[in-house]
């Protein structure tokens, strides 16, 4: 799934969930991810099994990144990336540039999104920019858990 959502709506999945580029609110910055202010937009993952992102025909690698509006619920494994350390000939710095996220992640388990490695400053994958949405709590997600601030 990718796209722009203009308005609350909420996916839910008996197996997984596939994101293959930006999923964003209208309004939302194209670079760094942030809602608009007083947008009401909201979007609602729930997959039984996993959140994946995959990668599409080098959307990664020709964007530098990926933005990701949404609250997410992977309710028996994880949120994560397919192949993260997977590196095309036109990628060689071995990153897929920065996954910046705008909402929540309740997993069972951890995912892998992306590493670092410091003794040779080598990232693969994805550099992490999570960031809690604080609307979440005040806007009403259809057919989602409660949320608590």
């Amino acid at each position: 799934m990718e796209g722009v959502l203009d308005g609350r709506l909420t996916i839910g999945s008996s197996g997984d969930i596939i994101i293959t580029d930006h999923l964003r609110y209208l309004g939302s910055d194209t670079v760094t991810g942030r809602p608009a202010p007083g947008s009401g937009s909201v979007l609602g993952l729930i997959a039984e099994k996993n959140v994946e992102v995959r990668q599409v025909q080098n959307v990664f690698t020709r964007s530098k990144g990926i933005v990701i509006n949404a609250s997410i619920i992977a309710m028996d494994k994880s949120f994560y990336v397919k192949n993260p350390y997977h590196q095309s000939q036109n990628n060689r710095n071995k990153t897929h540039g920065v996954m910046r996220l705008w909402g929540n992640i309740v997993q069972a388990e951890r995912g892998v999104v992306g590493s670092y490695r410091i003794r040779d400053n080598l990232t693969r994958g994805f550099i992490k920019n999570w960031n809690y949405d604080s609307r979440l709590p005040h806007l009403d997600i259809p057919y989602y858990p409660p949320l608590r601030s």
